[in-house]
């Protein structure tokens, strides 16, 4: 369960397992920064269970999360370098790996050097799609807006040419 307030006696603060599997996302990406987010229990004798898995099965094409505790510090470190690769269209498993990577090269001053070993970098994993993040047109949209305001052009120009030989 997601605890969304600290407020426990109200059930409307608690985010179940069920309440996500009953969810419809149709979503690119969840990304679970928490503790454990992609680790869980065996579900009916069946599966692992797992939030990774909820979001994943409620509609999300590809979940990231951890699959144990990372001090919150290096928790934001990664994902804002994480986020900021696949701002610059990597896909979701190379921008895991360049983030890992790039951790690991790390000045002394920059990130904590015991950070700099793999429990605390390791736990995150993506589950589902890893294509890089749909931003709508992507990169082509200055062909889009190119080809758009050449449009405008050739029929202002045409408008025009008809107006003088009328």
């Amino acid at each position: 369960a997601i605890i969304l307030h600290k407020d426990l006696l109200n059930p409307d603060n608690i985010l179940s397992y069920k309440d996500i599997l009953s969810m419809n996302l149709n979503c690119q990406m969840v990304t679970l920064s928490s503790c454990n987010s992609a680790s869980g229990k065996i579900v009916d004798g069946e599966s692992v269970g797992s939030l990774a898995k909820a979001f994943f099965e409620s509609g999300s094409r590809s979940v990231v999360g951890s699959y144990w505790s990372v001090p919150d510090e290096m928790s934001k470190l990664f994902m804002e370098s994480f986020y900021n690769k696949l701002a610059d269209g990597m896909s979701k498993d190379e921008a895991l790996r360049a983030v890992k990577l790039e951790i690991m090269d790390m000045d002394n001053t920059m990130v904590n050097p015991a950070y700099k070993i793999p429990p605390y970098w390791a736990a995150w994993v993506v589950y589902g799609d890893t294509d890089p993040i749909e931003t709508g047109f992507g990169k082509y949209w200055i062909w889009v807006l190119l080809i758009a305001v050449s449009l405008i052009i050739f029929v202002v120009y045409f408008i025009r040419k008809n107006r003088r030989t009328a």
